[in-house]
């Protein structure tokens, strides 16, 4: 993920330079896609069945990462509304992987086992509809903190 956000932060850096409304643009368009996501979520009362098959390798995983497209969509989320055009870009793209190290990390962790637990409780439509209603309205928030 720090590969990606260094690969963006350096085409988006200097694209924000140049042209500083397609952060907007991109702002908007991310906003947008969330809140698609989140009414998908807010609808949705049935999961898939958990797959038996091997887990794949962490080379897999990391290769997977990068034609993931939310994979790419965190990365240009995170440059478009954090990269400041005309300050020290080496700076703010430090500090920019840094927090996504310290904060992101964890919490993917974090959500993945949160979702592996829920995968385990969640037995009925009515309690599936209820967490993705709360996930979704999370989602839908996360969008709209992009503008704060």
């Amino acid at each position: 993920m720090i590969c990606q956000l260094l690969l963006v932060g350096g085409g988006l850096g200097s694209l924000f330079a140049l042209e500083p409304r397609v952060q907007l643009v991109l702002k908007v368009a991310g906003t947008a896609y969330l809140i698609w996501l989140s009414m998908k979520l807010w609808q949705t009362d049935t999961m898939s069945p958990a797959s038996a098959s091997q887990p794949i390798s962490f080379w897999q995983a990391v290769s997977f990462q990068f034609i993931n497209p939310k994979s790419w969509l965190i990365a240009l989320t995170a440059i478009s509304a954090f990269l400041k055009a005309g300050s020290d870009k080496p700076y703010q793209m430090f500090i920019i992987c840094l927090a996504f190290a310290l904060i992101g990390t964890p919490c993917m962790v974090f959500w993945a086992a949160m979702g592996a637990g829920l995968r385990r409780s969640l037995s009925d439509a009515a309690k599936i509809r209820r967490v993705n209603r709360v996930l979704a309205i999370l989602a839908a928030a996360t969008g709209l903190m992009f503008w704060l």
